[in-house]
């Protein structure tokens, strides 16, 4: 794969978001074990560390974090499910970055609809993805025509 460090955005506050997010990266992983795929679910803050004294500099700490990740991703996979605003947000600034992304409409609800009832800034960035699916093994599939 031509890619060598992959951002994965998506909701991440139910359980069932954060098993999805679990089972996405050990599936991509699994495919692609020479990439490193940076997943914000995975980030752990340590209690250790003395900047980190109060929900504040938490915020501060998994945006810095993540940032970071996108700043040095080759490619952003995006589950655009929810139209969370973390995920939109991290999208906005893969996009301004001129990252290259993937998008994934894990909600059936988008693919019946062709995201036609989603926000027209969003639904033009959508436009421009590499791949717009609902379905990871799609997702494998594609990146797998890129090696």
């Amino acid at each position: 794969m031509q890619y060598k460090k992959v951002y994965l955005a998506g909701p991440l506050f139910t359980r069932e978001e954060q098993l999805i997010r679990r089972q996405d990266v050990a599936q991509l992983r699994e495919n692609f074990p020479d990439t490193t795929f940076f997943s914000p679910l995975e980030v752990e803050l340590s209690v250790d560390d003395p900047s980190v004294t109060n929900a504040e500099s938490t915020h501060d700490f998994y945006f810095r974090s993540d940032l970071s990740a996108i700043k040095e991703a080759d490619l952003l996979i995006v589950d655009l499910a929810n139209d969370d605003n973390g995920t939109l947000l991290e999208l906005g600034i893969g996009y301004g970055l001129g990252k290259q992304y993937i998008i994934i409409n894990s909600d059936f609800r988008l693919c019946e609809t062709s995201g036609m009832h989603r926000n027209s800034f969003v639904r033009g960035v959508e436009k421009e993805a590499l791949l717009v699916t609902n379905s990871m093994d799609e997702v494998i599939d594609f990146l797998h025509s890129c090696i």
